[in-house]
């Protein structure tokens, strides 16, 4: 293709950009760069200087754009690879600067772990995976450290803390990076402590509920959200179990007080008779009269003791003895022996 001067009408092909009878200056683009990647998701960009310009006509798929004033340009999904620039001036109209574009289809990252939250403190381990496609090369960052990675491929972990992973990959086209990363995280699990100031109790008799939780997202007790730190009196009628549900960033746990109902006493009432005592005794016993020192033994009762006053012979103590019929000669010692019989089986 070519162009002519309007000063000498001298016709110039258009890899010329002066006049190559009158020098006259004709207009032109330089620097023209585009996004080679091909995203169906992102505007292909395009970008140029332009010099001694005073309108610019972008044609593109059969459609003229005028992009005078401007050094860029974006294509949503391009359908053609050829655009062409007509460049007009006063020394030449519609002077065309043509480019073929080629595209690569941009890089397919898939990053995986089998587990994006580890428990701090418990050396836990986590498996990344990836899966890479339409790159020239990648690589894996971590540690501070970059390692070059196969397109498919796995890596074991076990950060101490949260930690981010990255896949850094260059096109098919050998220049235009991506980056994909992965995050994990390294977090502390919930600590609960919920007691109660009694776990036996009678009906009706008040129980203190505490509960200190740390490193929690929501607390629950019962069905009421309440504050990580807190108190609850509670007074069951019965047997009851009280729960405290916590989540945090591994999920839901739960913590339960079991107050158990002691039986009643049951306090049965004996009522047994007294018995009435009467600690006056007599004894009317008819014997002969002698002179005889007696000592009586004692005599213990259940609940009373009685000792009898000693006496010295029957006739202290009041008792007459009189003999009918008049008892045979038996002796003293005899008729001692007799007399106490009588009074034993009396």
């Amino acid at each position: 293709m070519s162009w002519i001067c309007k000063r000498c009408e001298t016709e110039n092909p258009d890899t010329h950009d002066v006049c190559e009878v009158c020098d006259a200056q004709a207009p032109y683009v330089m620097d023209f760069v585009y996004d080679k990647v091909l995203s169906y998701d992102i505007p292909i960009k395009l970008s140029w200087e332009s010099k001694f310009c005073d309108k610019i006509v972008l044609v593109y798929a059969g459609t003229e754009v005028d992009v005078t004033g401007k050094n860029s340009y974006e294509l949503v999904n391009p359908a053609d690879t050829y655009i062409k620039f007509l460049l007009s001036n006063d020394v030449v109209d519609n002077k065309a600067k043509g480019f073929h574009l080629k595209f690569y289809p941009k890089p397919i990252v898939k990053i995986t772990s089998d587990k994006q939250k580890l428990k701090k403190g418990k050396n836990e381990k986590a498996v990344i995976r990836w899966d890479i496609k339409n790159a020239y090369s990648a690589i894996l960052v971590k540690d501070g450290t970059s390692i070059k990675i196969n397109k498919k491929g796995k890596d074991i972990v076990s950060p101490n803390e949260s930690v981010v992973y990255k896949i850094e990959v260059v096109a098919l086209d050998k220049k235009t990076k991506f980056v994909e990363s992965l995050q994990v995280q390294v977090l502390d699990e919930c600590t609960i402590n919920f007691n109660a100031d009694k776990y036996y109790i009678y009906p009706t008799i008040p129980v203190t509920l505490k509960w200190s939780i740390k490193n929690a997202k929501t607390v629950w007790f019962e069905s009421e959200e309440v504050e990580p730190n807190g108190t609850r009196i509670v007074e069951p009628k019965k047997a009851t179990s009280y729960v405290l549900r916590v989540e945090d960033e591994f999920g839901m746990k739960e913590k339960r007080i079991d107050i158990q109902m002691l039986p009643i006493p049951l306090i049965k009432a004996v009522f047994a008779p007294t018995p009435k005592i009467d600690n006056n005794l007599s004894v009317i016993v008819t014997q002969p009269r002698f002179n005889v020192g007696v000592s009586l033994p004692k005599i213990e009762m259940k609940m009373v003791t009685m000792k009898p006053p000693e006496v010295p012979s029957l006739t202290d103590l009041g008792i007459n003895v009189e003999l009918s019929p008049p008892l045979p000669k038996l002796g003293f010692v005899g008729s001692i022996k007799k007399m106490f019989n009588r009074l034993k089986w009396k």
